[in-house]
């Protein structure tokens, strides 16, 4: 008897399992890309950059791409203080097609700043009808003062 009753509850346990197998969402084909920022020139007046979006998938992917711009003081908190609309972005249906979005930030837009930029590429894309649930980003570290210049 109680052999019997030891194999009902494996029965009865990988009953349970199945069933709570079938309820599960099966999993959804991640879009991943890889995001570069990269700063071509800082001067006084502007930033000049250029953001980088590379499939890794085989899936034609779409999305939007913002550039925000933060104040990033050392041990202090971080304050946006400029948020861009870089555009649409296409990706095309092939692994490793590249797309380059060039920016400038207008420095006189953002008033006397004298802490470091920390510059955030966001990139939030979408397979068919399908919106990925997270995003894709690229961040790079800007010194205004004494002479603007990227940090390493």
């Amino acid at each position: 008897m109680k052999i019997r009753y030891q194999s009902m509850s494996l029965l009865g346990c990988l009953m349970a399992c199945l069933t709570v197998l079938a309820l599960t969402p099966a999993p959804v084909q991640a879009a991943h890309n890889l995001v570069t920022i990269s700063v071509s020139e800082v001067t006084d007046m502007a930033i000049y950059g250029n953001v980088r979006i590379k499939n890794t998938t085989e899936a034609a992917q779409y999305g939007k791409l913002m550039l925000i711009v933060f104040e990033a003081e050392p041990e202090k908190e971080v304050k946006e203080v400029l948020r861009m609309d870089l555009g649409a972005v296409t990706l095309a249906a092939m692994l490793g097609d590249e797309v380059s979005v060039p920016f400038v930030v207008d420095l006189m837009l953002l008033g006397d700043l004298d802490k470091p930029l920390k510059l955030v590429a966001d990139f939030k894309s979408a397979i068919g009808e399908r919106a990925i649930p997270h995003s894709h980003c690229s961040t790079i570290k800007v010194m205004l003062t004494p002479e603007p210049h990227v940090m390493e």
